[in-house]
């Protein structure tokens, strides 16, 4: 079976503590990942640290079809396909999830935050993505 790893961020600090009361951002930690050549594909996030006490994370994708005639815009699903949630005292935690086929020609991926509390709210995580030939049944 071949395949490879794609590394998407390498460990970095996300630090949502200025974030407003009751407030929610999306950041697009990727794109656009090539995955047209591949029909299999797992998410895989390392959790170092995090301290949530005022919120929740969540790591999601979508599928995303980029063109050449308008690369300024964005195509893409507005479902999300796959979720990882981060909780509060995780890490050092490694969590996968696996993508739903057909992947199509690229992946984003999303880092999501909501605030409910004036308490710290960061994370500190790296996420990667494996891809293959695999067909899963």
């Amino acid at each position: 079976m071949a395949g490879r790893v794609i590394n998407i961020i390498p460990p970095r600090l996300f630090d949502f503590t200025n974030l407003a009361l009751n407030g929610e951002t999306t950041i697009v930690l990727a794109k656009a990942i090539d995955v047209s050549q591949w029909p299999d594909a797992t998410l895989m996030v390392r959790i170092n640290d995090t301290s949530l006490v005022g919120g929740e994370l969540w790591i999601s994708t979508q599928y995303v079809s980029p063109t050449a005639d308008d690369p300024g815009a964005d195509f893409v699903v507005a479902a999300p396909d796959a979720f990882i949630y981060i909780e509060d005292g995780e890490g050092p935690t490694f969590t996968t999830v696996q993508l739903t086929p057909p992947l199509g020609s690229a992946i984003r991926v999303n880092l999501t935050a909501y605030r409910w509390s004036s308490d710290p709210m960061s994370v500190v995580f790296s996420i990667d993505m494996k891809v293959t030939n695999y067909f899963p049944s």
